[in-house]
Formats: C-alpha cells, sequence, structure tokens
C-alpha cells in the first residue's frame, strides 16, 4: 500500500474514532466512550449496533449502515479487494425472471457478477424477503450438484433467498433457503450472506436483496456449481 493511501486512511480512521465517540446509539446513550478506541473495536461497536436495531425489529438507518461499511472497509480491505477482479457477468435483471444462467451438464462452473441495487426496485419482499431492492437470476440446474452462492466484497447488508419453479412467490412452498448473514461462507465478512445448497435438476431463482429498505449499493455475487453433494444431505 502506497504511503499517501496509508495517510488516507489513517486520517479516516481518526474521523471514524471521533464521530463513534460523540456518537449516540438507539437507545439514547453513547455506543463508544470517550477515549481512545482502536480501528477494530469501532467496527465492533457499529456492527453491534445495528445488531440492536435487527433484534428489536427496527429498520436500521442509512447513516447506520454508511458508518459500518466505511469502518469495515478500513479495517478489512481485504474483504473488498475481489472487486476488482473481472466478473463472468454484468449487472443482474431487476425483475422476474432475472438474468438466466444455464448450469453444466456435469462438472463444475463458477460465475461472479457485480452491480448495484442503488437504481433496482423493491420487486421481492416480505414474508420471504426483505424491503430492500433487489436483483434476481434465473439458475438451470441439469444434474444434481453443491449450489454455493456467496456476496462477499458487497458493500451493503446483503440477504439471499434461493426459490424453486416460482420467482418471489410468497408460499413457502418455493422457498428452498434464506439467509441474512453468513460469515462462515464469506470469509469473515459479517453482513454478507451465503448459502450453500445440494439441488436436483430444476428451476431455481436467486433474489439478492438488501437486509432492510436502507440497505443498498455494490453487489458482487459469486456462484460456485459443483459435483460434490451427499446424498440426502440438502444443505451444509
Amino acid at each position: 500500500m502506497s504511503k499517501r493511501i496509508t495517510l488516507v486512511l489513517v486520517g479516516l480512521m481518526g474521523v471514524l474514532a471521533v464521530n463513534a465517540a460523540m456518537a449516540t446509539g438507539p437507545m439514547g446513550t453513547r455506543d463508544i466512550a470517550v477515549g481512545v478506541w482502536s480501528p477494530e473495536e469501532i467496527l465492533e461497536q457499529a456492527y453491534q449496533n445495528i445488531q440492536w436495531y435487527e433484534e428489536h425489529n427496527v429498520d436500521v438507518p442509512e447513516d447506520v449502515y454508511d458508518f459500518y461499511f466505511l469502518a469495515e472497509r478500513l479495517v478489512h480491505p481485504e474483504y473488498y479487494s475481489a472487486r476488482d477482479e473481472a466478473g463472468s457477468l454484468d449487472q443482474f435483471a431487476d425483475a422476474c425472471p432475472g438474468t438466466v444462467i444455464n448450469g453444466p451438464d456435469f462438472g463444475e462452473m463458477y460465475i461472479t457478477s457485480t452491480g448495484s441495487t442503488m437504481t433496482a426496485n423493491n420487486d421481492c419482499s416480505t414474508p420471504n424477503a426483505r424491503l430492500g431492492r433487489d436483483v434476481m437470476v434465473n439458475l438451470n440446474i441439469f444434474y444434481p450438484c453443491r449450489v454455493t452462492l456467496r456476496t462477499a466484497g458487497s458493500v451493503f447488508d446483503t440477504f439471499l433467498v434461493l426459490y424453486e419453479d416460482n420467482c418471489c412467490d410468497s408460499d413457502n412452498d418455493f422457498v428452498v433457503a434464506s439467509n441474512n448473514n453468513d460469515p462462515y461462507l464469506n470469509y469473515g465478512q459479517r453482513l454478507a450472506a451465503g448459502l450453500e445448497v445440494c439441488l436436483f435438476p430444476g428451476d431455481y431463482y436467486i433474489v439478492l436483496d438488501g437486509a432492510s429498505s436502507a440497505a443498498r449499493g455494490s453487489y458482487r455475487l459469486a456462484i460456485a456449481i459443483e459435483d460434490l453433494c451427499n446424498e440426502g444431505d440438502p444443505s451444509r
């Protein structure tokens, strides 16, 4: 990292520390006491702030998200390094049935896409999806396989839903799986969504959503199709 970039990051983290020390939390109390806090401690407190909103079923304010992701990018730039790599697809479609992806007849297939939900609509909503802006993928599977979805590198709180045979339907019978946060699948990034499921041949729909109405921005979705499923094990 160049000396100039390092100085900029240090300066920005100093601003974060000052803002955090003066910030009030959801309950009207200080989130971070005045004093010297490490960047990691600032990021942890920002994460706990988001958790408080979610646990109390309150929409996370946009500025709270902005603060968290600025801190995360400074503390963990490695989460976002993959965004600089070329993706195999452009922006996904903003409405059902979504961008069509045909899986292989056998073997492995890896797809990545980077785009933005800033100009997307909220086409899929509760009870199975969320209130954020979303994009869709129509994934056609032709042999029993393991499919892994990761949103690592996205700069907002992502949410994933996988449907079978019906895009965005509110009937739970069509929902294969959903996830809000899966750090395990996303190399430690805590607000990234992930799914790992065994799928039989069929027509599936991936919805990449924002975890709340204020969760929107640049995303990265990685799709891995591999013939490594254990029979009778529908998920990780």
